[in-house]
């Protein structure tokens, strides 16, 4: 599995261990090798209230997308 990181400054040391620790169990195993994953993913919002939903990582599994935030 292979993680992404969309936006290289600001991100905490230990989101990107986290992410780390992630690619490494779930690339150990051949159902999810092929996943992928996308840190510190943003996805602009237009109108009232506008500005950059920011995502820790986003998942794309063979059949899903999960979209997780961690503490």
């Amino acid at each position: 599995m292979d993680i992404r990181l969309t936006k290289k400054s600001g991100v905490p040391k230990a989101e990107i261990e986290a992410h780390q620790q992630i690619q490494k169990e779930f690339d150990a195993t051949p159902f999810s090798k092929s996943w992928r994953g996308y840190a510190s993913f943003a996805l602009a919002r237009k109108g009232r209230g506008s500005g950059d939903d920011d995502f820790d990582l986003v998942l794309v599994t063979h059949t899903n997308i999960v979209v997780i935030e961690l503490n």
